[in-house]
């Protein structure tokens, strides 16, 4: 049910690769510091809130939900794999997710950036080769979703967690003048991503082409940007658009979501490239989504936020800007009353978003795919259902549910607000979708 059939080529051909990984990560990376055992709750996906989950470091481990879960000491630990390689900044290569012994190499796959390149190898099924207690090991236990549920097959449990929003942003240049206006509307916003307004003396600024830039595919700010702007998930690519990757000496490098500071990004914002419709344009030019919660993550640390930074994850020359809430521009960060950075409570509530841990949907059953009954993973399935490992029944609503420690633990709250994130109503509830 799980299309494990899916599986079998890419893991053949990834295994002996994945030797090469398996026990090498430095403890120096934000991946897990040694390969997971087979019960350990493992996370792959967003890119937006790989940071808040990583692993911790020696000399530098509190301050990240994954670390301070762990320091708990719960039945089940548990692990997240970065989006890209924490060290280098490179896409997709391969991994091993967890492992019995370094023998064991029947959980290696690419490393999957973003929130939906998690949840599809989520969906995939994938398994251990091993098996503990007799019951099925999950090579990935949950993704991490900086985008809602879609709705084409209700196989996977979205858990809400925290508050995001998203803002526009644009580079600054030195000895290029920037044309863009200091606000946009929700209407400018959605004309230039449909490629309906191509320069930007049609929105307030100056004479001069519009760059229109978003992430790479698989970017869950990606999906929720072009939610928020209306343009429906069956539409991939526009004419104006730079759609996810730059071309540096001839390869196709991934522009990464969040950041000015990956190579891709770098090329994108500080020099000038040529477009798909045929424009070349400036670096000074181009728009560009951004996670406003990240942003704050990545300032200079101050009462307890920020001073995440590092040299792949980081603003560069990227700054954001305004968004009209009504007739009212509003700056996308504010000072709360302890004279903490957050997200402004101002902010035009279109461009809000909640961002997710999702997991197997414990209630689903392949004959009934549209069915919205939703569960955490339970050994006891619905009739035509899967039965879940225990380590996955117990583990994961402990962490993720309602009850969970990321929904009622100070720790877990000062984790979240550190990396510019809000608390919202509701934390564990489920959702059904894919």
């Amino acid at each position: 049910m799980r299309k494990l059939s899916k599986l079998l080529a890419a893991t053949t051909t990834m295994v002996a690769a994945g030797a090469l990984v398996a026990g090498t990560v430095t403890a120096a990376s934000a991946d897990p510091i040694k390969t997971p055992s087979l019960t350990t709750l493992v996370g792959v996906g967003s890119d937006t809130i790989t940071p808040l989950f990583d692993n911790g470091v020696p000399g530098n481990q509190k301050g990240t939900l994954v670390h301070d879960y762990n320091a708990t000491k719960p039945g089940n630990p548990v692990a997240s794999w970065d989006a890209i390689n924490p060290a280098t900044g490179a896409a997709g290569e391969t991994i091993i997710t967890k492992a019995l012994n370094s023998k064991d190499t029947s959980c290696a796959m690419a490393r999957p950036d973003g929130s939906s390149a998690g949840i599809k190898q989520l969906d995939l099924g994938q398994t251990d080769t091993n098996k503990v207690g007799g019951q099925t090991i999950y090579c990935v236990d949950y993704a991490r979703s900086s985008r809602g549920p879609k709705t084409t097959s209700f196989e996977d449990a979205f858990a809400a967690l925290m508050k995001d929003a998203i803002t526009w942003s644009f580079p600054k240049v030195k000895g290029e003048k920037n044309p863009q206006p200091k606000t946009l509307s929700l209407t400018q916003l959605v004309g230039i991503y449909t490629c309906k307004l191509t320069n930007w003396n049609q929105v307030g600024g100056s004479k001069a082409p519009i760059g229109v830039v978003i992430p790479q595919s698989g970017s869950g700010t990606r999906s929720s940007w072009m939610t928020m702007l209306g343009i429906p998930s069956t539409v991939t690519d526009e004419p104006c658009w730079q759609n996810g990757t730059v071309n540096i000496k001839g390869v196709a490098t991934v522009i990464e979501e969040n950041t000015g500071v990956s190579a891709g990004n770098v090329a994108q914002f500080t020099k000038t490239q040529k477009f798909p419709d045929g424009k070349t344009i400036p670096a000074a030019d181009d728009i560009f989504p951004y996670s406003i919660g990240d942003w704050i993550a990545q300032l200079p640390a101050s009462k307890g936020v920020g001073g995440h930074a590092n040299s792949i994850w980081a603003h560069g020359n990227l700054n954001l800007a305004q968004i009209a809430n009504g007739k009212i521009a509003e700056a996308p960060t504010a000072k709360n009353a302890k004279g903490q950075v957050v997200i402004n409570p101002r902010w035009n509530t279109n461009f809000d978003r909640t961002l997710y841990g999702v997991t197997l949907n414990g209630c689903f059953v392949a004959t009934n795919p549209t069915s919205t009954a939703v569960c955490f993973p339970r050994s006891t399935p619905p009739k035509g259902g899967t039965a879940y490992p225990a380590y996955q029944v117990k583990g994961l609503p402990a962490f993720l549910g309602p009850t969970g420690w990321i929904c009622t633990n100070k720790v877990a709250l000062a984790d979240i607000m550190s990396y510019g994130f809000g608390r919202i109503t509701g934390c564990g509830s489920l959702k059904a979708g894919d």
